[in-house]
């Protein structure tokens, strides 16, 4: 996520209280990680990637193209046709993987009433993501996919439906990948991440991602205090998922997208494609949980910690490449194919 989410993303949500008595409130308990056959792949498939990998931008700029590419390699002939259609209500689209970065363009601008919709707090101590006590205001990734599914699938009868429909499919391409990065559904005392810092010890290579190219994070020099290590990189731990995690598990070049999507395997495909966002909600969580926040315990991360974390980065956008080509799959067809949240 861009570091202007970093700087601002609350530490509490901002939302109404759910109503007392409300009925069928469903608790989603989190799910198991990945499957170790599933990681297994993933992590075979990473010896190939470090060898030709790119620095990172950041999770918001070519990884969101990457998962959208590699949607894209996915998809059936009749709903890539259906979407050159949708892409048409607007002037100069590009290329479909281009305009999955969007999104976080115009997240303090024209569309800054989208910035909740780029993650979702869990409370801490909870077993999951609850919609009625994490999603009250219907501010979070979940709701989101559920709001611009609709729109997507909606008729366009007029040139403001069609932009509508337009925007609507870059908002959905975004937002799938969002929900697949851990700490977008990590916790909201320490806004996912990003107020935790660490000193990033391995092969620098990662860009600001404020304005991707426009320079690096600062380094510690010789003389810095405080147990700092001379050389290293300052970070929040979500910057750090974002940028040099991504790279070293091989993120940051789109055209890793045949590779990855040849990696997936038919039965871990067709397990992907469930409907259920809740579960897609606690999938990161579990990862947020149970290894995003362990990494740099001792305020440092180096690459070794890298290497063994990339095969559950890898299989995170493999799964969401898998479920974004479903969705938009479905919705050619004019099917909503999520589960109702609450």
């Amino acid at each position: 996520m861009a570091m202007a989410l970093a700087e601002r993303q609350r530490t509490s949500r901002l939302v109404a209280a759910p109503a007392t008595g409300r009925t069928g409130r469903r608790t989603n308990r989190a799910r198991t990680g990945p499957t170790p056959a599933g990681v297994l792949r993933a992590g075979l498939l990473l010896a190939s990637l470090l060898a030709v990998a790119a620095p990172a931008a950041a999770w918001s700029g070519p990884v969101h193209e990457l998962v959208c590419e590699m949607a894209w390699q996915q998809l059936a002939p009749a709903t890539k046709r259906w979407l050159r259609e949708v892409r048409s209500g607007e002037r100069s689209p590009g290329s479909f993987a281009a305009s999955c970065v969007w999104a976080d363009r115009v997240r303090d601008g024209e569309h800054r009433d989208s910035y909740e919709y780029h993650f979702v707090n869990i409370a801490r101590g909870a077993n999951g993501f609850d919609p009625a006590r994490d999603c009250a205001a219907f501010d979070c990734t979940p709701a989101a996919l559920h709001r611009y599914l609709r729109y997507l699938i909606a008729p366009a009868s007029g040139e403001r439906m069609r932009v509508r429909r337009a925007r609507a499919l870059k908002f959905l391409a975004h937002f799938v990948a969002d929900l697949h990065q851990p700490l977008h559904a990590g916790y909201g005392e320490d806004r996912g991440g990003n107020d935790i810092q660490v000193q990033w010890t391995g092969e620098s290579g990662w860009l600001s991602p404020r304005a991707p190219g426009l320079g690096t994070r600062p380094r510690i020099g010789a003389g810095a205090g405080g147990g700092a290590t001379p050389g290293a990189e300052r970070h929040s731990l979500h910057s750090l998922f974002d940028g040099e995690l991504a790279a070293a598990a091989g993120l940051a070049d789109v055209g890793a997208a045949p590779r990855l999507v040849a990696a997936i395997g038919s039965t871990d495909a067709a397990r992907w494609r469930k409907g259920d966002v809740a579960a897609w909600t606690n999938e990161s969580f579990v990862l947020a949980r149970d290894h995003a926040y362990r990494v740099g315990r001792d305020g440092r991360v180096d690459a070794v910690e890298a290497r063994a974390l990339a095969p559950l980065l890898v299989q995170q956008v493999q799964k969401a490449s898998v479920r974004l080509a479903w969705l938009l799959d479905e919705a050619a067809h004019g099917r909503f194919a999520l589960a109702p949240l609450w």
